[in-house]
């Protein structure tokens, strides 16, 4: 399994509010960094500089983008553009995160499964690569109660925190933690699961607060 973080332009130094070390993240056996890069039609403000620092460091470097229901065509082309900057192919999987506000959409969404598929298309229509979904269990049950026939199609990165302690001796030895094989949202099988973010309380060295932890099998 390889390590990876995500972040998005939250996450600075311990000290002060300044971009992250990824040198740090490095001597911590991280092999990935995924970094947000859109939401709606706005890039995230550190993307630019964490997507050129990844890249000095030798990290495979991935980028999501923040799904909204009312995201088009045209805020898939934007996030394409973005990851895709100068460069003429990806270093990993295009991520779409799916994750609407509990607290907003206190009902299914409606029409999502097909909005969602849509954007999904256009994602992979204009990198070349079918899309990595990245849910959590609450998420996905809310707006999919019956599985779509289309899901069996596509990978899973799943958002599911077995312990939340930041103390364990070894942040990423998984027997630490409460399970090792995480619940996975209806729907979804074993098999497709890539990539799973196992705490969102990760210390890395030159990042503030807590950061996601991933394993990427």
């Amino acid at each position: 399994m390889r390590r990876a973080i995500d972040i998005s332009h939250w996450e600075g130094t311990y000290s002060t509010n300044t971009p992250p070390n990824w040198a740090g993240a490095v001597l911590d056996g991280v092999e990935v960094g995924v970094m947000k890069a859109m939401e709606k039609r706005t890039a995230d403000s550190m993307f630019e500089y964490n997507w050129r620092a990844m890249e000095r460091q030798g990290l495979t470097r991935g980028g999501y983008h923040f799904w909204n229901p009312t995201d088009t065509n045209y805020e898939a082309d934007l996030f394409c553009r973005t990851l895709l900057g100068k460069d003429t192919t990806l270093e990993f999987l295009p991520i779409v995160d799916f994750e609407p506000s509990l607290t907003v959409y206190t009902t299914r969404i409606p029409g999502v499964d097909i909005k969602l598929k849509a954007f999904l298309d256009r994602v992979e229509l204009r990198t070349g690569i079918k899309p990595l979904i990245y849910t959590g269990k609450p998420y996905w049950e809310r707006h999919f109660p019956v599985t779509p026939t289309w899901l069996i199609n596509y990978k899973l990165w799943l958002a599911a925190y077995p312990n939340r302690i930041s103390t364990i001796k070894n942040q990423w030895d998984l027997t630490a933690y409460s399970y090792q094989i995480p619940t996975l949202p209806r729907g979804w099988l074993l098999p497709q699961l890539y990539m799973w973010q196992f705490s969102d309380k990760g210390i890395i060295p030159g990042f503030s607060g807590g950061v996601d932890l991933n394993y990427i099998y």
